[in-house]
């Protein structure tokens, strides 16, 4: 609608055979169980309809699955990540293998992109050509281990038509 600048969304969704809080969580444990490579350190709590997931991973990846799986259980009303992820102890050289992953990823121009690793959190920086492969860099830092944050400040600046290469002539 011409004009407006904000809306206020108060929908409330309410299911007509509500479940109950032990249904839900038995769901989002059976949800965590078919994806083996979750581990068996994350517990489950429900408070009405509102998950939290506590425990430990050994990679951001596994923590961010946990989430997805147990998003979508039916009565979900939201979803607290309270994962801590625990690398393993002797994984090294954190650095070297972002990099291969960045340069590996075809969706990524990693001429652009500078990596700097503090203990366990990576910092992007430098520019990416769309939000495509901003999302790609960020996934690719995040799967490296010993990785539990990625603050990624990669700018998004499209290529110039110029800079483009030339098209083939269609004729």
């Amino acid at each position: 609608m011409h004009g407006v600048r904000a809306v206020a969304n108060d929908i409330v969704v309410r299911l007509v055979a509500g479940r109950t809080d032990t249904d839900i969580a038995g769901d989002a444990a059976q949800a965590l169980k078919l994806r083996p490579m979750l581990g068996d350190n994350v517990q489950v709590v429900v408070h009405n309809g509102h998950v939290t997931l506590t425990g430990s991973v050994e990679w951001l990846y596994q923590r961010d699955l946990c989430e997805s799986a147990v998003r979508h259980v039916r009565g979900v009303v939201g979803v607290f990540n309270h994962i801590t992820v625990n690398p393993k102890a002797g994984l090294r050289d954190v650095h070297r293998r972002i990099g291969r992953a960045l340069h590996y990823n075809a969706d990524i121009d990693a001429r652009h992109i500078d990596v700097v690793v503090t203990g366990d959190v990576v910092t992007l920086s430098g520019t990416v050509g769309s939000w495509m492969q901003r999302d790609a860099a960020e996934r690719a830092a995040g799967s490296a281990p010993g990785i539990r944050r990625v603050d990624n400040e990669l700018l998004v600046e499209p290529a110039q038509p110029d800079e483009l290469e030339p098209a083939d002539e269609i004729c």
